[in-house]
């Protein structure tokens, strides 16, 4: 699928809504994030959105990602050459490996979040340089490894929304599989993975922020227009596998207004015991089930279940200690 149509497969799978402040109050603290007690409505969402982390500044990953979007085409075909191709064959991915390193070794964040049609071409650019990273290496360039650690940890622990944290969740378990096959072949690079622990609340705060962001976006005549021109410019097979992933047509999932309000409901019912500080699993379990009570009335909202569970089994193998 080519990496513009991401966005509107986002737009599908998890919906949107207004920008628009809710009136009801919030009292205790969501364990594990950022929130003060004292906030409501978006400003509390926000809040439970902001990662616990701290972070230098991205530039280095903003250097790195506009080489990997230079590149993608012809890194994505290397990828399925089998032994894994050495470095010197990715065009300018020395370049974006040094860019990968400065930047990690700064200990950066992730980079600012771009308009909407941009998102996944730089979630994807992101993917790419950590591939190159992990696949590239060797026993004598394990150090790759490393700044592939850092950058799907950054993903999972500060990922902007669902797919930002699946990008990083697949980049460990690339990784994981890596050392081990690096192991079997003498090499001294199969130290363990300890995987970060995903702040499930935080990544449906920070998707639901997200989903936001897009309504407004998509409700705008200039917004409505790209995303409008983008489908109409998307190659068949890209709309084809949009709706075998999602059920609806690309055209369909650009959000109309009474979408957008839906959205508005089941956030704040999926949200509203975490702006009240209850428990984590229990705002995972809430969420779950405002999502499968939306049913086919609000496709978005109801495929929110299966994509958290999705995020929860991959954790899930990443964590298991046995071999693949």
């Amino acid at each position: 699928m080519r990496a513009g149509l991401v966005c509107l497969v986002l737009l599908a799978i998890v919906g949107c809504k207004r920008n628009k402040e809710s009136n009801s109050s919030a009292a205790g603290s969501q364990a594990g994030s950022a929130a003060p007690v004292a906030l409501s409505g978006w400003k509390r969402i926000e809040a439970l959105a902001t990662p616990t982390v701290s972070a230098a500044p991205s530039k280095d990953l903003e250097r790195a990602i506009a080489i990997g979007k230079a590149n993608t085409d012809a890194w994505r075909e290397l990828r399925f050459k089998h032994p894994p191709p050495p470095l010197s064959e990715y065009a300018q991915g020395a370049d974006a490996l040094d860019a990968l390193h400065a930047w990690a070794s700064e200990k950066g964040g992730l980079p600012p979040v771009p308009k909407p049609t941009e998102q996944g071409l730089v979630t994807l650019a992101m993917h790419d340089i950590g591939s190159v990273a992990i696949e590239s290496a060797t026993d004598a360039t394990a150090a790759s490894l490393a700044d592939g650690l850092y950058l799907g940890t950054r993903l999972v622990q500060e990922g902007r929304n669902f797919l930002e944290v699946q990008v990083g969740l697949s980049m460990l378990s690339d990784l994981k599989r890596k050392r081990r096959m690096l192991a079997l072949d003498g090499g001294g690079s199969a130290a363990e993975l300890v995987p970060p622990t995903p702040d499930f609340v935080r990544v449906l705060a920070a998707e639901a922020l997200y989903s936001r962001r897009l309504h407004d976006f998509a409700t705008s005549p200039e917004g409505r227009k790209e995303l409008v021109d983008m489908v109409k410019a998307a190659p068949d097979e890209s709309k084809q596998l949009v709706e075998n992933v999602t059920g609806r047509s690309a055209m369909s999932m650009i959000p109309t207004d009474e979408e957008a309000a839906a959205m508005m409901l089941f956030w704040a019912a999926a949200l509203d015991g975490a702006q009240r500080g209850e428990p984590a699993a229990t705002t995972i379990a809430r969420a779950q089930k405002a999502a499968e009570a939306a049913g086919a009335a609000n496709a978005s909202a109801a495929s929110i279940a299966r994509i958290l569970e999705m995020l929860k089994s991959q954790f899930d193998r990443l964590s298991d200690p046995s071999p693949f």
